[in-house]
């Protein structure tokens, strides 16, 4: 089975109402469309990219926190994205991690492929 990770990226993007993540906003529906196609696929995130997710759309998309909040413990709690199960993974093999390399972590979760919505394409 293939493992997709999705980044705080794309969970900002799915959430936000800020117009400026319109196009972004499209190519995260294709690509989740996609994916709700595919058979052998689970899809992955982290709490780093739900903790992260939160931060900027409180901080620079101006969503009230208690809305985010909502976003957020449904998320985590139903492991939902657009009706898609979704897994949370440990991104990084420290337990106490305070920062996240995304050139070196990504690469040590076996069996992850990190795919950006652009590259993803209705057929």
């Amino acid at each position: 089975m293939r493992r997709i990770y999705l980044d705080s990226n794309i969970l900002i993007a799915h959430y936000s109402t800020d117009k400026a993540e319109e196009s972004k906003k499209k190519m995260v529906e294709n690509a989740l469309a996609v994916f709700a196609e595919l058979k052998d696929v689970q899809l992955c995130t982290s709490m780093w990219a739900a903790t992260e997710m939160v931060n900027i759309l409180v901080s620079s998309k101006k969503i009230d926190r208690g809305i985010v909040a909502e976003i957020e413990s449904q998320l985590v709690s139903e492991r939902r994205l657009a009706n898609l199960r979704l897994h949370f993974v440990e991104v990084s093999p420290q337990k106490d991690y305070d920062s996240f390399d995304e050139k070196d972590d990504f690469r040590q979760i076996p069996d992850l492929t990190v795919l950006h919505p652009k590259d993803i394409k209705l057929p």
